[in-house]
């Protein structure tokens, strides 16, 4: 894994430097976690041991990085990417704050990371699996032309409020790739 810049972007491995900002600007987020698989963190210790998580995920090849901006060098949000049991393909998650929502700093982060995985990693298909409800995500996924590919009836259920959601299968291979 390395570091990647974008025109406004710096995404490069997380560090415990990073605890207070991941915290306070993504961790403790209700609005940014509502389709995030673990609930908001209640205490730094819990965004701690998520931190230890991820740095032990970098000895085995582990795809994790921070969203920090040019500008000011903050930590805004983390994207990542977890291969897959199938041959040469790489999911990815992506997740910012709230307060940065609708800049775009998400889908240049992912076009950044969509290249380096078909060129640098050589992998043959990146895919991301996004709530149906998650229209924003989904809107990501298709600026960085990913094409939803499945649909997968009522595997997912929103924490918040407890409802039951499809789950969409968004992917981009490497020869549809420009």
């Amino acid at each position: 894994m390395k570091d990647l810049q974008t025109k406004r972007l710096v995404l490069r491995k997380i560090t415990m430097n990073d605890l207070e900002e991941i915290h306070e600007n993504w961790a403790t987020d209700k609005i940014t976690n509502e389709y995030l698989t673990f609930p908001c963190h209640k205490t730094k210790d819990q965004t701690k041991k998520m931190i230890d998580f991820i740095l032990k995920k970098y000895e085995k090849d582990g795809y994790s990085w921070c969203i920090e901006l040019k500008e000011n060098h903050q930590v805004i949000g983390i994207i990542n990417g977890e291969t897959s049991y199938k041959y040469k393909c790489i999911e990815v998650g992506y997740s910012i704050s709230s307060k940065y929502f609708n800049k775009g700093y998400v889908t240049e982060a992912l076009q950044s990371i969509i290249h380096y995985f078909f060129v640098d990693c050589d992998f043959s298909i990146v895919e991301a699996i996004i709530p149906s409800k998650n229209k924003a995500s989904r809107r990501v996924a298709e600026k960085c032309n990913m094409s939803k590919e499945a649909v997968l009836k009522n595997r997912y259920r929103n924490k918040m409020n407890n409802e039951i959601n499809d789950l969409y299968i968004y992917s981009i291979f490497k020869e549809d790739y420009r």
